[in-house]
């Protein structure tokens, strides 16, 4: 297994916060944002986690993620979020979270590039 260190600090916030505002009905971000592509330029992690977690909210989309997670080598089943969202199934989570805030996919991959390298995983096995 290959074993990359902890790339970021706060990352497990960021994972951890994806996978719970998944969970929730609305999504806080899109209200704030109001579409405006300005806004996606301020996105720190925490709102990039709020964006992503409304993308997981589609069932075949989570279903991507989960899949790449569960084949992931990394231990803790961890990816980079940077070099996921240049999969298929990291695309898809791009394409959705993005439509559901109201923004462009490349609007949100930017604001991904700008974390630097980040873990994306879920570290709470009730989350999972």
């Amino acid at each position: 297994m290959r074993h990359r260190p902890f790339l970021r600090s706060g990352t497990l916030f960021v994972a951890g916060l994806v996978l719970l505002a998944a969970c929730t009905d609305g999504h806080p971000l899109a209200s704030r944002t109001g579409g405006q592509q300005a806004q996606a330029a301020l996105l720190d992690g925490a709102g990039v986690a709020r964006v992503l977690a409304g993308g997981m909210s589609n069932a075949a989309v989570r279903s991507g993620v989960r899949d790449a997670l569960r084949d992931s080598e990394m231990n803790e089943h961890k990816l980079v979020l940077q070099e996921f969202v240049r999969t298929p199934a990291g695309a898809a989570l791009v394409h959705a979270s993005a439509a559901r805030a109201g923004m462009a996919d490349g609007a949100l991959l930017a604001a991904v590039a700008r974390l630097g390298q980040t873990d994306f995983y879920v570290p709470v096995p009730a989350h999972r």
